[in-house]
């Protein structure tokens, strides 16, 4: 990332290659890229690994999702929705993903989290 926290061209190379399996440790990356990721960048739900991100317009972000997408696995497997404005949701296709994008999409709030066994 250079001063002006952009991605830089090696870390944008690093999106567009890494291991699609590796789906927590790639979002954990953007994250860390992402500019305005405390209101942008969100987690919805542990379990079900539900991202809604959304770019606020800063070409840095732009350019992320830019690399995103030419992860060709990647994109396949998880990203979901994209809606005007530049907002996104990505989401493995399980079980709880597919419950928590369907209650979103009736407008209701998510379900909970699953509570953590310790």
């Amino acid at each position: 990332m250079d001063d002006l926290k952009y991605p830089s061209d090696e870390e944008l190379e690093k999106i567009k290659t890494w291991d699609y399996s590796d789906y927590h440790g790639l979002m954990e990356f953007i994250q860390s890229l992402w500019e305005f990721d405390a209101w942008g960048f969100n987690r919805l739900d542990r379990a079900a690994e539900i991202y809604m991100i959304s770019t606020g317009g800063w070409s840095g972000n732009e350019d992320i999702i830019q690399a995103m997408e030419s992860n060709i696995m990647f994109w396949s497997l998880y990203w979901y929705q994209s809606r005007r404005g530049g907002h996104y949701i990505f989401a493995p296709m399980t079980r709880r993903s597919f419950e928590q994008l369907e209650a979103i999409e009736r407008g209701q709030e998510p379900i909970p989290d699953e509570p953590t066994k310790e």
